[in-house]
């Protein structure tokens, strides 16, 4: 990855926004609280962010989509494996789990930095 790029600071500033929605999605865990439907949002929100990142770093232009199937099939075609992220993409629909368990999987494979499983952009 070049130092300097336009993409990258584009793929910078998305990945600061994604790392501050997941904030925000695990702080709505609380069903009493949130309604399923809101931090579902937040964490389409979330994982949207993190895809567009990873495409600015791979060299494309991210689509103005909210579809986490289309942007990671662009992923696909540039020839990164998103089978470890093929799940993700139930998000779109805004999917009905609140489980830690998604939280850590998002944050463990998108938001992670360089050190942990997440991309090796990253």
């Amino acid at each position: 990855m070049g130092g300097g790029s336009m993409a990258e600071a584009d793929a910078l500033a998305l990945l600061a926004i994604a790392r501050r929605d997941l904030q925000a999605a695990r702080g709505m865990t609380d069903a009493t609280v949130f309604h399923e439907a809101v931090w579902g949002f937040q964490v389409q929100q979330t994982i949207e962010k993190a895809l567009k990142a990873w495409l600015y770093l791979s060299g494309i232009q991210p689509p103005f989509t909210h579809d986490l199937v289309a942007l990671l099939k662009l992923l696909e075609e540039v020839g990164i494996d998103i089978t470890p992220y093929r799940d993700l993409a139930r998000f779109t629909a805004i999917s009905r789990c609140r489980s830690a368990t998604t939280i850590n999987l998002i944050c463990r494979t998108l938001i992670a930095p360089a050190a942990t499983a997440g991309p090796k952009h990253w």
